[in-house]
Formats: structure tokens, sequence, C-alpha cells
């Protein structure tokens, strides 16, 4: 299935748009449409599908020395033989790896969302939902990871570390996720707020930037060094994106007290705006800190709290707010969506 940009966002807009007035059979129907985007597309619609393509032939096919099924890791080559041999071919790959990342955002969403709307709009837009049209094998490494920051928080943690230890089956970079464990802990929010106002004016002035995380990443194995020297290339990545993402966190962390209930999300929230704003220009790094976006769908779930406002009000300004990123998005087409 390949749409064109405008259907594509014609079909968005109205996921987003049904949802103003809440009600579960919309909001579970829009997480089933998401679901039916990425499983049901093109091989040729995202960057990376082709060559997952590759690799389930060359397994298909017994091959032992492909390089990429020498790289890759082992369950994600045990699911491609298995889904082989038994005849589900690479379309079952590909609707697996949409049913795990998308089950796993409408579980945590669904549990833990405080405006459901809010979080449902950030998983869409900022969210891995384009990312899963391309990256598969970390797709599922990710639907793995909600589950076990689901664990975590719910102080699961033998089967926190069991999806954990999934996730790397499928992509090694998977266990920067013991960093969940440290969001746990209580921290003012004096310091979360001056981490999140630091990272981006340390972004902002770009000789200091590229400086600073050229000295932090200098011990990287030199077959990364040219990927990170042409991000940093292209300067620190701040945008509107991420102007509006640390705009509404610093309000939420100002307005928002936290409690038992919330700090979990909020501190891995404020994670990840952390990283967006420090890293979001270098692709290696960015895909690292991936795992850690369902904390930023519930985080900014807080939002609707800190405006005074209608509830319906509050969802039509985040409806008209996002769709303007959605096509700032679709626009750019980073990961070949579009054809």
């Amino acid at each position: 299935m390949i749409l064109s940009q405008l259907s594509y966002f014609l079909l968005l807009l109205f996921a987003l748009s049904s949802n103003i007035y809440y009600n579960k059979k919309v909001f579970i129907t829009t997480f089933f449409f998401a679901f039916m985007f990425i499983a049901l597309r093109d091989i040729n619609v995202g960057r990376d599908t082709v060559v997952y393509k590759q690799i389930f032939d060359a397994v298909a096919s017994g091959s032992t020395t492909n390089y990429f099924v020498v790289t890759k890791e082992k369950g994600y080559i045990f699911l491609n033989s298995l889904f082989s041999d038994v005849g589900l071919g690479f379309r079952g790959i590909m609707v697996l790896s949409a049913a795990v990342p998308v089950y796993a955002f409408y579980k945590i969403i669904a549990k833990y969302g405080d405006c459901k709307y809010t979080a449902l709009v950030v998983f869409l837009v900022f969210t891995p939902f384009f990312f899963l049209h391309s990256g598969m094998r970390q797709g599922i490494a990710i639907g793995f990871g909600v589950f076990a920051i689901i664990s975590v928080y719910e102080n699961r943690k033998l089967l926190s570390l069991l999806y954990i230890f999934l996730a790397t089956l499928f992509h090694l970079s998977s266990i920067v996720l013991i960093l969940c464990y440290l969001f746990k802990f209580k921290y003012s929010k004096k310091l979360l707020l001056s981490l999140v106002l630091f990272s981006f004016i340390l972004s902002a002035f770009s000789g200091l930037y590229i400086s600073l995380i050229s000295s932090v990443f200098s011990f990287a194995p030199e077959r990364y060094m040219h990927l990170i020297s042409s991000g940093l290339a292209s300067g620190s990545g701040l945008g509107l994106r991420s102007l509006l993402i640390t705009s509404l966190s610093a309000l939420i962390l100002w307005k928002v007290s936290l409690d038992n209930i919330n700090q979990f999300f909020i501190v891995g929230g404020v994670f990840y705006v952390c990283c967006n704003n420090l890293f979001s220009s270098l692709e290696i790094v960015s895909r690292l800190y991936l795992y850690f976006s369902p904390f930023l769908s519930i985080f900014l779930s807080y939002f609707p709290r800190v405006v005074p406002l209608p509830n319906v009000i509050n969802r039509i300004v985040v409806f008209l707010v996002m769709a303007i990123f959605l096509t700032r998005s679709m626009s750019t087409d980073t990961l070949g969506i579009f054809l």
C-alpha cells in the first residue's frame, strides 16, 4: 500500500480530529489504523524496509554468510527463519513489527496518559510512528521497551528485565532502557526544569555545542565518527519542534506538582527532551533515545492541566498546532515514506 502525502495527511488529520471528543472505541480504532498504515505499507515505503526484505530472503535461502544475517541480532534472525518456515513470509514480519510497538503505545497511553488525546497526538506526530515505517527491527525492540517501562513503573523488576532482554534480542541498543530504573528516584522540579532549559540554551550556542559534543563522543569507534561529524556539520538540530517541546515541558514542570503517580513519567520525559535538544542532529544517537519516547507522550499529556481552557478547546488548540508539525514532518520525509 503506497499512499500519497495528501492522502496520508488527510487520514491522520481525520484520526486526530475524530478523537477531540474522547471516545474509547474511536481511540482504539485510531491505533488500529496506525497499525494498518505501518503493517500494510509497500516494501518500498520506508528507507530500511527493502534492506529488511533482503535479510528475510537471505535467511529463507539458508544463507549463513550474508553480511546482514551475520551481523543482526539473533532474535530477529530467528524470527525471520520461523516466519519463513511456517509460510508467513516477509509480510508477516512487517505485521508483527507494526503490531508490537503500536499495541505497546496504546497500552501505556490508555493506562497512564493524563489527557489521552494529547498523548495520542504526540505519538502520531512526535514519537516513533513515522520511524516504525522504516525501522522494523528496532520497532519490535521499542515495543518490548514500552512494556519494560510499564513494568519498571509497576515495580515488577524481573518482568522488566525480561522485557529488556527480549528487546536486546532484536536491537542490542535497547540495553539503554536500564536507565529507566534511575527515573524511580526523586528529583526536584527546579533540577528538572534547569536541565530542560540548559539543554536548550547549550544547543542554541552552536560553537560551544559542537565543541562539547565532539569531546563527549571522541571515544566513539571510528566507523561511527563520520556519522557524528556529518550530524554536527548541520548544527545542533534545534528548530520549532525542539522549541515547542521545550516550552511545553517547562510549562508543565512549572505548573504541575510532582507526586508518586506522575514523577516517573515526568522524569523520563525530561530525559527525552534533554536528549532531543542535544542530540537530534546526530542520527546514530537519536535512535537511542527513541526508546524513551513513550515518556514524552505521557509527559506532554499533562499539558491540558496547565491551560485554563475547557477540555475541548484545549484539544482543538493541540490539534491545530500538531497539524502544522505533521505537515512539516511529512514534507521533509527523511525516512522515505512517501514516494
